[in-house]
């Protein structure tokens, strides 16, 4: 039957003529059950079919031929047939699937058990019936070889007389996608529901860590589970992932796309080298501030230092965060928080990775604090990668510091009750492993004497002593003043103590006599004191 234009085609095998005398087919249908009529006759012996063409596509027919030989008068008669209108059982795909191996999705379906059953046809059904994108003999088929993508597909059985039975329900293969955090080394899988099964029984998580080879099943999750935590890694391992979900009790199954995860494991420095931890102090500061440096490598994957301080090395905590620089192996950090005329501060750093993690750090170092009680003492400078090759003690000389002597060891117990000055003391660096050295530096101190003094008492304008001067020790001089007034009692001059008066007054010489010196001092120890005393002036 073609449903198309109406038309029954009846066909049947071309006949042997042995004597010759064919004369002709008659067709012969029944509409209905009803007798027989003759409805044709076919006088050409080598047509093989005929067509019938209904008027009413609801009706049931049945056909026979009859042959017609005039040479032995026989006549010959087929068998009966009628016309097929029973459609193909319809069938359900059983599951869509991903081939792991090449991530190609495959349909499979049960076998019509329909006994005319021909071909299936396979269907894109993403809207309404679909589009017919092959048609095979087997049981499966793999649909993406005919249109490549993830859609809805649906299956349908042809028969012989190219009878098609109804579409079956539309499926739809899971899609998992995956991310990973890889700070919180978790990768997170999320998936799209298997769609087309009455139910989903359950679902397993499949895990790979060679790349596909072999994978063995992580967990199991209920059938409505889109999303899952995987944990189970290490940075620096491959992994492929797909999931499967199951129905009819786990007699079928599906398998999604895989996904995969390829991490690395951070790149650390093989070393974080605190080169030195040092005072920066000038003789006036009130204050002293310190200064760290350090070097390292391999810092593709360092996103900061943590700089750590505090007053031992015990407990050292986070200061500051220092951010890297592409190509930049050697920093520093000068810490403004810190008084080291104070006390000493231990100092390390910690490379930290973009996840916060210290992948590596350095020794703990710390600054040295001098103190002078009267005698000196000030703490071991310890962690240099060879250790400290000497300690000196250096004293100011009013423009550089000169070294008094060093030593191997610490300086310590030196007596400097009568030792007035500004001292410090550096330690230096044995050469390390790097083929360079560095320098620690300590705090300045400032030793001062109790205030002493002696005044000027007479001055001769024509000799060497022409001068007023006050000299001494421990004499604060930006503190103390002095003046000088004459007999009746008018201020002649007003300077500080380190300035002397040569008897000027107004661009001369004052005349010779007797005048009154009032002198305020204040000490270097906090000592205050005025004098007054008569000044002879002489020629």
């Amino acid at each position: 039957m073609n449903f198309t234009d109406s038309i029954v085609t009846v066909t049947w095998g071309r006949q042997t003529d042995v004597c010759a005398s064919f004369s002709r087919y008659s067709i012969y249908g029944s509409k209905e059950g009803a007798p027989f009529v003759k409805l044709d006759d076919v006088p050409t012996l080598d047509v093989t079919e005929y067509p019938h063409k209904l008027k009413d596509l609801n009706t049931t027919w049945r056909y026979y031929i009859t042959i017609d030989f005039q040479c032995d008068g026989s006549l010959g008669t087929s068998d009966t047939v009628s016309i097929d209108l029973t459609l193909p059982n319809t069938l359900q795909i059983d599951s869509l699937s991903y081939v792991l191996s090449s991530q190609k999705i495959i349909a499979g379906w049960p076998k019509n058990p329909s006994i005319d059953t021909k071909n299936y046809v396979v269907y894109d059904g993403t809207t309404g019936n679909g589009d017919s994108i092959g048609t095979t003999g087997d049981t499966s088929y793999i649909v993406t070889d005919a249109r490549p993508g993830r859609y809805l597909v649906r299956v349908s059985s042809t028969d012989s007389c190219n009878l098609f039975s109804l579409l079956s329900t539309p499926h739809q293969v899971t899609f998992l996608r995956s991310s990973i955090d890889t700070c919180a080394r978790e990768i997170f899988l999320n998936w799209d529901l298997y769609a087309g099964w009455a139910s989903i029984d359950s679902q397993s998580v499949y895990v790979s860590k060679d790349r596909g080879l072999t994978f063995y099943k992580d967990t199991t999750l209920s059938g409505g589970t889109k999303t899952f935590i995987f944990n189970d890694f290490v940075l620096g391992d491959t992994l492929l992932f797909y999931v499967r979900s199951y129905t009819r009790m786990g007699q079928v199954s599906s398998s999604s796309n895989t996904n995969l995860i390829q991490t690395r494991a951070f790149v650390a420095p093989s070393y974080v080298y605190l080169q030195l931890a040092t005072v920066a102090d000038e003789i006036d500061n009130t204050k002293a501030t310190t200064r760290i440096a350090w070097q390292t490598d391999n810092i593709q994957d360092v996103a900061r230092f943590s700089i750590l301080s505090g007053p031992s090395f015990s407990k050292p905590l986070h200061i500051k965060h220092l951010p890297t620089e592409v190509g930049r192996f050697d920093y520093q950090y000068n810490d403004l928080s810190a008084d080291a005329k104070q006390r000493s501060y231990a100092y390390k750093v910690n490379a930290l990775d973009q996840c916060n993690d210290t992948i590596q750090s350095s020794e703990i170092s710390n600054t040295i604090h001098l103190t002078i009680e009267p005698q000196i003492i000030h703490n071991e400078y310890v962690n240099w990668d060879v250790g400290v090759k000497e300690y000196a003690l250096q004293k100011h000389n009013g423009s550089t510091w000169n070294t008094l002597f060093k030593q191997a060891n610490p300086i310590l117990g030196i007596d400097f009750t009568d030792s007035a000055g500004c001292y410090h003391v550096t330690a230096y660096e044995e050469i390390n492993k790097f083929n360079a050295t560095s320098a620690s530096t300590s705090n300045v101190v400032c030793l001062t004497k109790p205030l002493k003094y002696s005044i000027t008492t007479a001055v001769n304008t024509q000799s060497n002593n022409n001068r007023f001067v006050i000299v001494g020790t421990g004499i604060d001089h930006s503190k103390s003043s002095y003046a000088i007034y004459n007999r009746w009692g008018e201020k002649l001059v007003n300077n500080r103590t380190d300035e002397p008066w040569y008897a000027y007054y107004k661009g001369q010489l004052v005349l010779p006599g007797s005048y009154l010196y009032v002198v305020t001092l204040v000490g270097l120890l906090g000592e205050k004191q005025t004098t007054k005393g008569i000044l002879n002036v002489i020629k």
